[in-house]
């Protein structure tokens, strides 16, 4: 035997045995996966029609066909007991029928959240409270960081009592889809509706607030007046026709975002600006507006959303033009906006209409 074939030989003996070794070490790790899943705790939580989803690895907990806080405490005790996870990501809690019976009053005791696991976020979907209960919802989970509530009764009127207790972590808070009594956002929104008593008066740490699809009507005066950190609002797919300019006091001066599409907003004062000095970008989409008032190309916002409005494209609006030659300013307004009136440039393109009427009448 030469000596390349006895190398040949020895190459081929290596790469079985290498082979082998690998499919044996593949072999163990599915073994070893599989005997894990087989260990695996079942923490998900059913009695009756009540079911609770339990996902240990993203810390998320999820309770379906929810009636009484009978079943939360029921269930949070089962999960507390198999996983020893004290602090969660995520609860979800949908809630039906919670008044069929009149032995079952739901309503979301302080107990729920003093003795049982602690979450990040809450996310509420459907009526799990009495509107005069609403005053002690999560009144003593201080470490809250998001509350999300849909599909609920919610009132936010001058007596509402949201939340009783200071929410010192809230970050967050989401309202959607629910039939506000009162229609409006009361002048007590921040310094009652959302927990702060006494006198102090201290800036809630919200960033994000979001009301959307409430059937908002009115927003009063010192609506936010505690809400000094406030970064985004939307109040999107609402019925607001007009905004006073005391609705947002000077302190805003974090406003980023503010998301306004969907209402019924006719006009915009002149001031409207000048209060939100850090605006960066505003959706007036699908509105009911005409006209804006001046922005100046420094001022804020950077980008304005105008698409859906019955525009009148005359000689008031060529402001927006008159800068035309400067690219940035011809950025900030876009998404299709279409030119209503006159009927000269009726569905002429925004700026395309502005610039035709410029020229002829202006």
């Amino acid at each position: 035997m030469n000596g390349q074939s006895f190398l040949l030989i020895m190459t081929i003996q290596f790469c079985l045995i290498y082979e082998f070794n690998v499919s044996q070490h593949n072999t163990n790790d599915e073994e070893i996966s599989v005997l894990k899943d087989n260990n695996r705790r079942n923490c998900s939580y059913v009695y009756e029609d009540v079911f609770c989803d339990c996902d240990e690895d993203n810390y998320e907990l999820k309770c379906y066909n929810v009636e009484a806080s009978e079943d939360l405490i029921f269930a949070f005790n089962y999960v507390l007991n198999v996983t020893k996870i004290y602090y969660w990501t995520l609860l979800e809690v949908q809630c039906i029928n919670p008044f069929d019976s009149v032995t079952k009053t739901f309503h979301i005791t302080n107990e729920l959240f003093t003795t049982g696991p602690k979450f990040e976020k809450i996310v509420f979907v459907g009526d799990c409270s009495k509107a005069k209960h609403y005053d002690n919802l999560l009144a003593v989970d201080r470490d809250i960081e998001s509350i999300v509530m849909t599909k609920n009764t919610v009132r936010m009127a001058t007596t509402c009592q949201m939340f009783q207790t200071k929410l010192e972590r809230l970050q967050e808070l989401t309202i959607t889809d629910s039939l506000m009594a009162g229609d409006m956002i009361s002048a007590t929104f921040s310094t009652k509706c959302l927990g702060q008593y006494g006198t102090r008066n201290e800036a809630l740490p919200l960033v994000r607030l979001r009301i959307r699809s409430c059937n908002v009507t009115l927003i009063e005066s010192g609506a936010f007046f505690n809400l000094a950190e406030l970064q985004s609002i939307d109040l999107s797919d609402n019925q607001l026709t007009h905004l006073s300019r005391q609705v947002f006091a000077s302190h805003l001066y974090k406003l980023r975002s503010f998301r306004l599409s969907n209402n019924r907003l006719t006009a915009l004062s002149a001031d409207f600006f000048e209060k939100l000095p850090q605006l960066r970008e505003l959706d007036l989409s699908g509105n009911l507006l005409t006209t804006l008032p001046f922005i100046s190309a420094t001022g804020a916002p950077q980008v304005i959303h105008l698409a859906a409005n019955p525009w009148d494209c005359r000689c008031k609006l060529v402001w927006i033009i008159n800068d035309s030659n400067d690219k940035s300013e011809n950025q900030r307004f876009f998404d299709g906006p279409l030119c209503a009136t006159p009927e000269a440039v009726e569905n002429y393109a925004l700026m395309d209409g502005l610039r035709f009427v410029d020229q002829r009448f202006c």
